[in-house]
């Protein structure tokens, strides 16, 4: 299974849920497979998928 990031909103910020290999990982470092990102809930979408894929490369995101 390859690494993958789900987007979303959670309190007025966009979060990044961790899937497949990598998820342990982040969950042993920040304690859960979830985790804040920079933006807030008024950043668009692309813009976020966009910053995303270029931090995380061979992941895919999708936002939910």
């Amino acid at each position: 299974m390859q690494n993958g990031i789900i987007l979303g909103i959670s309190n007025g910020v966009w979060v990044a849920e961790a899937v497949g290999p990598h998820a342990e990982e982040v969950r042993e470092l920040f304690g859960s497979a979830t985790v804040p990102t920079a933006f807030t809930a008024e950043a668009e979408a692309l813009e976020v998928v966009h910053c995303i894929l270029g931090l995380n490369p061979g992941c895919w995101v999708q936002v939910s």
